[in-house]
């Protein structure tokens, strides 16, 4: 029987996975996806089978490939670009596909386990690694402070020999979600209340104090959230919040009635993102609505970056 171990560090399109391969006997495979490096195995000539060497009394194969990570793609696709996907653009929100084939020749695989870093999380209700003959594995969890490790298994009637197909649905984990995006909207609430506060002492003194100090705090959390780059839909939230912040502080300021009157609008909205937050985390997706709209934002970003590039790339030309 054949253990398979697949290990990634990300989940990003163009991120590598590296599969180990062991069994106490000699087997060979065909593994899907394109081949960086062979550290241990030998390749057919001619032929995209790898076959086992032994190695400290097993035998093994180790590979690292690319086109093992698939990142989601959005419901209405727009041209050519990472408005597309659930990429970087997305962050936090990144969601993706750990998907492949192995296909098993003299002897079938026994199980399957999957290690990420604990920053990402599969969606448990949805991966599916199923063997030959159209049998799902069963999934079982053991978590680990800094790794993770997915372990898929059959029953011993559902192994044979053949092709084992894999589509596993994985996203930025839970505890991260909670610090990039729950707190944030936690502590958004709270300072509405307190810059409302502010305001009714109709001072402007002490309302402008409190919305820099909102702002900056913002600013500092927005800062230490290891964004992949800047434009991101966390970076367009935080843009979002804090102008709301400033509006609200105005309204209050103004007008306690329509500062009452806001008071709804501002729990419906809440109570939207934390349902937006839930569906990421069963789904991999978030509400349509929200997904077009970062779509859309993100294809015009980037055509007015091509655009640029353009422009600079001329300019260097004359």
């Amino acid at each position: 029987m054949i253990t398979v171990y697949i290990s990634a560090d990300s989940i990003y399109e163009h991120s590598s996975v590296e599969i180990t391969l062991t069994s106490e006997s000699p087997f060979s495979v065909q593994v899907s996806g394109e081949i960086i490096t062979l550290s241990s195995g030998k390749r057919k000539p001619d032929k995209p089978i790898i076959e086992a060497v032994k190695n400290n009394g097993a035998f093994q194969i180790k590979v690292e490939l690319l086109r093992w990570l698939e990142e989601r793609t959005v419901r209405h696709t727009r041209g050519l670009g990472p408005q597309n996907q659930y990429g970087m653009r997305f962050y936090p929100f990144v969601s993706s596909f750990l998907k492949g084939s192995i296909t098993a020749q003299k002897s079938a695989i026994n199980s399957v386990i999957v290690d990420l870093p604990d920053d990402f999380r599969l969606i448990w209700y949805r991966a599916t690694v199923k063997s030959p003959n159209g049998k799902a594995a069963k999934l079982d969890h053991a978590y680990g402070p800094k790794r993770s490790k997915y372990l898929f298994t059959w029953a011993a009637e559902d192994k044979s020999v053949g092709e084992y197909a894999i589509k596993i649905p994985v996203r930025l984990g839970g505890s991260k979600i909670l610090r990039l995006a729950e707190f944030p909207i936690f502590y958004w609430l709270l300072a509405l209340v307190g810059v409302a506060i502010a305001a009714v002492q109709n001072k402007p003194s002490i309302l402008v104090a409190a919305i820099a100090g909102v702002w900056t705090f913002m600013l500092r959390q927005w800062g230490v959230s290891n964004l992949p780059q800047r434009t991101t839909i966390l970076t367009q939230g935080y843009i979002i919040a804090g102008t709301v912040i400033l509006l609200w502080g105005v309204i209050w300021w103004k007008s306690q009635f329509w500062g009452y009157i806001m008071i709804a609008p501002v729990l419906i909205v809440t109570s939207l993102l934390y349902k937006s937050l839930r569906k990421f985390s069963y789904e991999g997706v978030l509400p349509e609505l929200i997904e077009r709209y970062w779509s859309k934002r993100i294809a015009k970003i980037d055509k007015r970056q091509a655009r640029h590039g353009k422009i600079e790339r001329g300019n260097r030309t004359r």
